[in-house]
């Protein structure tokens, strides 16, 4: 029984976690961390991919539109320097748009690139059809020639996805449904 005027002993009451707590927390964050992380990487694997086959498809349709409002030839060639042209047909080192009224598949000066663009990066490989090294759009938005097909493979050597250069100038994206090798 209390006596009056004394004063019963409190319990002292601890408050946080435990050291088994925090290590069976951690623990589990680790497990946890362990089966995210490769979904992780292959949500910024795919994220690359379709960067690199929307920035292709920018360039091409920035160059339609720069004809068309210019009215003259504009090309769009790869370039590693982002001042010269290359004569092969890869364009993983990255890309120049550019006002071509003369048609020479060159920029004539500095201040007839509109944009040039970095490389893909990433092991990514961009590479085009044969004999078609450079896309120009006429006046009234045509691309004379041939269709042009820009193949974008991974370094695995797996097909990613193409962009397609129809004569009238259109672009359209396509990926493969299923795993495809790259040709070549």
């Amino acid at each position: 029984m209390r006596t009056p005027g004394t004063r019963t002993p409190r319990i002292a009451r601890n408050s946080g976690f435990t050291l088994i707590e925090l290590v069976v927390a951690m623990a589990l964050a680790a497990v946890a961390a362990a089966i995210a992380l490769p979904s992780l990487a292959a949500l910024i694997e795919r994220d690359r991919n379709t960067e690199a086959l929307h920035r292709l498809t920018v360039s091409l349709a920035l160059a339609r539109i720069s004809a068309i409002r210019q009215g003259r030839p504009v090309s769009v060639c790869p370039s590693r320097d982002g001042r010269h042209c290359l004569q092969e047909g890869l364009w993983s080192g990255g890309w120049l748009v550019f006002s071509d009224p003369r048609r020479r598949g060159e920029p004539a000066a500095p201040s007839a690139i509109i944009e040039a663009f970095e490389g893909t990066g990433g092991g990514l490989r961009v590479s085009t059809t044969p004999g078609r090294s450079r896309v120009t759009y006429d006046a009234l938005g045509w691309s004379a020639g041939s269709n042009a097909t820009f193949r974008i493979c991974s370094a695995e050597g797996l097909m990613l996805g193409k962009v397609v250069v129809n004569n009238a100038g259109r672009t359209r994206m396509e990926r493969p449904r299923t795993a495809t090798a790259c040709p070549g």
